[in-house]
This record gives C-alpha cells, sequence and structure tokens, in this order.
C-alpha cells in the first residue's frame, strides 16, 4: 500500500512539475491602445441664426439672370481631418430644366476640423421653362 501511495504521490509531483513547467512558459501580456478614427463630416447652418438648414426657398428668379441667395450658409466641418468641398445638383424638374449652381468656394478651400465657412449660392437657369421647379443640392466634403 505505501508503494501505490508513493507512485501516487510521485505521478502527482509529476504532473504538478509539467504544469508548474507550461504556465512557466507562457506569459500574457496586455497593450493598452488608443488612437482617432478618421472622419469626415460637415454641418450646414444657416449663417443668420444657426439653425440647420433643411431647404433652400429660391422664391421667383429671372431666366437666364444668376440669382443671388438672399441669406448665406455656413458650413463646419465637424470631424478630426481637413476637408474641401464640392458642389452639385441632382434631380431636377421639370426633367428639361438647366441649372447652374455655384458658390463662392473654391475646391481648393481646405477646411480644418471643428472650423467654418461661409458660403454664397447663386443659381442660374437656362431654360425656355417658365414656372415651379425644384432639384437636389449635393454637397461632397473629401478628405484632404
Amino acid at each position: 500500500m505505501r508503494k501505490k501511495l508513493v507512485a501516487t504521490a510521485l505521478i502527482l509531483s509529476a504532473l504538478a512539475g509539467l504544469i508548474v513547467g507550461y504556465a512557466i512558459q507562457q506569459y500574457t501580456l496586455i497593450i493598452p491602445t488608443q488612437g482617432k478614427i478618421k472622419g469626415i463630416g460637415v454641418s450646414i447652418t444657416w449663417t443668420s441664426n444657426q439653425s440647420k438648414c433643411n431647404t433652400i426657398e429660391w422664391g421667383t428668379i429671372e431666366n437666364n439672370t444668376a440669382t443671388l441667395l438672399p441669406e448665406t450658409i455656413t458650413l463646419t466641418n465637424t470631424n478630426n481631418t481637413a476637408c474641401t468641398f464640392t458642389l452639385a445638383t441632382v434631380n431636377p424638374s421639370p426633367n428639361l430644366l438647366s441649372l447652374n449652381l455655384t458658390w463662392n468656394i473654391t475646391q481648393t478651400t481646405v477646411l480644418q476640423p471643428n472650423m467654418s465657412v461661409i458660403a454664397k449660392l447663386t443659381l442660374t437657369a437656362t431654360s425656355k421653362y417658365a414656372g415651379e421647379f425644384n432639384f437636389d443640392i449635393i454637397i461632397k466634403a473629401e478628405a484632404t
């Protein structure tokens, strides 16, 4: 019986030695990391009262005459990377409507994070159409 007890003790000691030896061969290191995810965002507000610009009302415009929007809008870079802006129009209604929308912001204007620029929009319709119209404006921000 004593031999069995000694044998069991030796086996348990050997197993314990293997477990300790294996544990010594492993080491876990946790390295905290941090950074920023690059993002582009823009808010567009009316310059006069800083309310969100959801729609623009042009009123009645003259054909073949540049019409300056009476109120300016403010573009603010709301994210953490510098960006440039482009302006486009889509979905004109009626389809035959020919529009030219311009602004005072050039494609080389770089807006740094949390900075703003005031935009003056000018619309010219060159069409024989007379009547109500609508279209969508796309303001695209691109990282520099």
